[in-house]
């Protein structure tokens, strides 16, 4: 109960207190030794109905309101608890999380180390549940594993994979290439090695000039004079006033990569 509530039911005790004195004719008998006249009791009577409606009905809207409020208060307080509560059973939910993601790539990376990567393969797979938005990290030991474990498709679907997903893109446009270049599809190895080179891979650079190095073909031919300029000219008098012909057939070459 509030302030007013408390504050409203003394009064109103009280006007109950002087209602019975007034109202009751023996009462004020006692205390006054006569009785009021019929008069005076009715105005009497009236004033104090008219007051104690004032004085007691809001102390019942008071206590009603008070009693509001404390149901709300009480409401909040379980809410709050229940949250607090929750959360904790996140923070708890998450912490067995990242200790079971830390314990499965702890293993996975001891078996790779050991080389047994069909092992380390299966510990990644039991990872990935764990890995929430880490995934690509675990995705990324799998594309690498298989590689070693010379399961270069199943790398290149992995590779492909975190490249669609814009994951380290320079690395793994490198690492593709190399499966690709593996399995002899040396075109497709040269385009990713491109596109590897375009994000400032300076491995792929060494790579794209291994498997696509320079080579170079015969252009055209020209006629060398002695002097050392040519001419286009095979008839006679050709490089007459340039110390003669020394070379009718000098090949011009250029450069060419196959892919």
């Amino acid at each position: 109960m509030g302030i007013f509530g408390l504050k409203n039911s003394v009064v109103g005790g009280m006007f109950l207190l002087i209602s019975a004195f007034f109202l009751i004719p023996p009462l004020w008998g006692v205390f006054t030794k006569k009785r009021l006249d019929s008069g005076y009791r009715i105005a009497i009577i009236t004033i104090l109905g008219f007051w104690g409606f004032v004085l007691i009905v809001p102390s019942g809207s008071s206590v009603e309101k008070t009693d509001i409020e404390k149901r709300a208060f009480l409401q909040q307080k379980k809410f709050d608890s229940t949250e607090v509560k929750l959360k904790q059973e996140a923070e708890i939910r998450e912490k067995q999380r990242q200790d079971s993601l830390k314990k499965y790539v702890a293993l996975a990376d001891g078996k790779y180390h050991k080389k047994n990567y069909s092992d380390a393969l299966l510990l990644l797979r039991n990872a990935i549940p764990y890995a929430g938005m880490g995934v690509d990290s675990i995705v990324q030991k799998q594309a690498d594993y298989n590689y070693q474990a010379r399961n270069y498709k199943e790398s290149i679907k992995l590779y492909s994979t975190l490249i669609d997903n814009r994951f380290s893109e320079s690395d793994n446009y490198y690492q593709r290439a190399l499966c690709l270049d593996k399995i002899k599809k040396r075109q497709e190895a040269v385009n990713d090695l491109r596109q590897a080179m375009s994000l400032g891979n300076l491995e792929a650079e060494k790579l794209y000039n291994k498997i696509n190095p320079i080579k170079k073909r015969v252009s055209y031919y020209v006629t060398r004079c002695c002097d050392g300029t040519t001419s286009s000219s095979k008839g006679r008098g050709t490089c007459s006033h340039h110390g003669g012909v020394c070379n009718w057939n000098e090949p011009i070459y250029e450069e060419y990569r196959k892919y």
